[in-house]
């Protein structure tokens, strides 16, 4: 039996709908029906040139699905059907069990993914879609569909980064970056863009705070970002990109200093 790959990919730049789900749920079924054929052991005993197709299907599989762009591709799209070191002077026999345990592990690998799209499914079906006026227009478009296609928290430092580049476009300080750039940009003293009149004890205070709220956010959301993605409920990071998307606005509202 040999997979045909099936021109339905559903890649990251447009949203994923229940059709779309549905089929690569399917297509990575069939790829362990593929897998677990009996046939494909007598291949893997003679390393036959069908293992070379099934691989290569696997990974056009884990491509169409998700994207070639995608994590999971990332992850899994370079598989090879062999588990453990490969060295001169392997025998046939050695050869053959390394070929079991790639094969066995691929067979994992799309059972793992399918629980990804089934995941996806649900929260499709669950979901409550913020609409997208409600946020800052460089924000939504940052987020993009990383929110309906199950990647909140990685829409949260995509929005943190379109932040920063907000505030630079707004301050003119392309020269800075992350923390340093909000600290000077909303600095309490000499602020590149003032929230109010700065007049005040009051004023002051405001503007003081407006800066620890746009640094803390690099420091909290975008900082750990950049090494692991934090983790939590899709409400909360829905609230923090609420909150990024707030911040975005007051930096339109905010006066560039003289």
């Amino acid at each position: 039996m040999q997979t045909k790959i099936q021109g339905r990919a559903m890649t990251t730049d447009g949203a994923r709908t229940e059709q779309q789900l549905n089929e690569g749920i399917s297509l990575l079924m069939e790829q362990i029906e593929v897998l677990q054929h009996k046939s494909l052991d007598a291949e893997m005993q003679k390393d036959g040139v069908r293992l070379k197709v099934v691989v290569s299907s696997f990974r056009n599989a884990i491509s169409e699905i998700f994207g070639s762009n995608s994590q999971e591709y990332r992850e899994y799209g370079t598989l090879e059907m062999f588990g453990g070191p490969l060295r001169v002077g392997i025998t046939p026999h050695e050869l053959h069990q390394a070929r079991i345990r790639g094969r066995d592990h691929m067979v994992a690998v799309a059972s793992e993914l399918i629980q990804r799209l089934q995941r996806k499914l649900r929260l499709l079906a669950n979901r409550t879609v913020v609409p997208s006026p409600a946020l800052h227009p460089k924000i939504a478009a940052a987020v993009g569909d990383l929110v309906v296609n199950g990647h909140p928290w990685e829409a949260v430092f995509a929005a943190c980064k379109a932040l920063i580049l907000h505030v630079k476009d707004r301050s003119g300080r392309h020269d800075l970056d992350g923390v340093p750039l909000m600290r000077h940009v909303f600095s309490k003293n000499t602020p590149i863009l003032r929230f109010n009149a700065q007049a005040s004890p009051t004023d002051g205070d405001e503007q003081e705070g407006m800066m620890h709220l746009y640094e803390g956010v690099i420091m909290a959301l975008r900082n750990p970002g950049g090494h692991a993605f934090p983790t939590g409920s899709e409400g909360r990071a829905l609230q923090y990109v609420g909150l990024i998307s707030m911040l975005a606005e007051r930096a339109d509202e905010a006066t560039l200093s003289p």
